[in-house]
């Protein structure tokens, strides 16, 4: 049975969890910022402004997605994911100093494009360990996924507004910027995962023309003579550096880069496309209409929530999703493969 990096699964769930933590820190308050700089706004028309300010991380998300992934082929998973950690860092102090409406946007814009570690880290993940373990390793993203959801949201509700809410924190940096405590929470977190990567994070990236490493001794035979060698004896196939090797090769495959024209042709790739854009897409839509349901008042049809009792709200299915990606994923993956799990969860409403 092969080994299980915990150490460096723990410090990449870190890193995911950084990464939805900053998605939905400000799914409660949203409502209230875009408030703050459109007063005149009637409760029913916030929510064409509250759009823009959700959208923008996620479409700085998608352009620096591609960025990221392609330079962390050349550089490595570790550099990016580094990289990837003190742009969100640099964001979030940027986004809570807001002063303006576009200030707020571009602020988020550049905390997506410049945190692009979801695709990196699920790379690594895939890289670092063995096919075997990759149920519950991929189920990693989603537990990562639902504990950022539930912890952004409760900091970004409880935290927000601090001078009229918390003891002591009365003070003028936190009258003028009242939504940047939340903020600083994030970039703590974030210090903690750039200290951890840089202590326990390996490179997973090997490169073609490294041979096996030296504690093969007299066995470390490069990947070519290994394929040259596999129609000449049976043998090598019972060899441990052999299986290291082949387990190495279709982990990496091959570093030659291939355009991004030529992937979409791949029926199969381009499908995966659509169906997470979809995912994707009812996840958001769900997390930006939902804060403005709640904080609607009564005769709009709203609960009139304040931003503490709607974070609460946006906890609920995220705890939900924890317990299913840890418990009950892996397990059906393992028993009727992913694509059944896959069509069983797009049905659920």
């Amino acid at each position: 049975m092969p080994s299980f990096p915990a150490k460096q699964l723990s410090v990449v769930g870190g890193i995911l969890f950084s990464y939805y933590f900053a998605s939905s820190v400000i799914s409660p308050f949203i409502p209230f910022l875009t408030h703050d700089f459109f007063p005149y706004l009637k409760a029913n028309e916030i929510g064409y402004y509250s759009g823009f300010l959700a959208s923008a991380y996620f479409i700085g998300s998608f352009f620096g997605s591609s960025m990221w992934g392609k330079l962390s082929d050349i550089l490595g998973r570790r550099p990016i994911l580094m990289c990837g950690i003190m742009g969100s860092i640099s964001s979030s102090v940027f986004f809570g100093f807001s002063m303006s409406f576009a200030w707020a946007v571009s602020a988020r814009f550049l905390w997506g494009f410049l945190d692009g570690n979801l695709g990196v880290a699920k790379t690594y993940l895939f890289e670092a360990t063995d096919e075997v373990y990759h149920a519950f390793t991929f189920s990693l993203v989603g537990a990562s996924s639902g504990l950022g959801r539930i912890v952004g949201p409760i900091v970004g509700g409880f935290l927000s507004c601090p001078a009229v809410r918390i003891p002591g924190f009365d003070v003028f940096i936190f009258r003028k910027f009242p939504y940047l405590l939340p903020c600083l929470a994030g970039v703590c977190l974030s210090s903690i995962n750039l200290l951890a990567s840089c202590f326990f994070l390996k490179e997973t990236r090997i490169r073609e023309e490294e041979d096996l490493d030296s504690e093969h001794g007299n066995e470390a035979i490069s990947r070519q003579k290994i394929t040259q060698a596999e129609d000449k004896s049976s043998l090598w196939c019972c060899r441990p550096c052999c299986k290291k090797i082949c387990r190495q090769q279709t982990r990496q495959g091959s570093n030659k880069s291939v355009p991004i024209r030529k992937l979409l042709r791949d029926r199969r790739i381009l499908l995966s496309c659509v169906l997470y854009s979809l995912l994707g897409f009812s996840a958001i839509l769900d997390n930006v209409l939902l804060p403005l349901l709640l904080v609607s008042s009564h005769e709009e049809g709203g609960f009139n929530f304040d931003t503490s009792k709607i974070s609460l709200v946006l906890t609920g299915s995220a705890i939900f999703q924890i317990v299913s990606q840890i418990v009950v994923f892996p397990n059906l993956a393992r028993i009727y493969s992913t694509r059944p799990c896959f069509e069983l969860q797009s049905s659920c409403p």
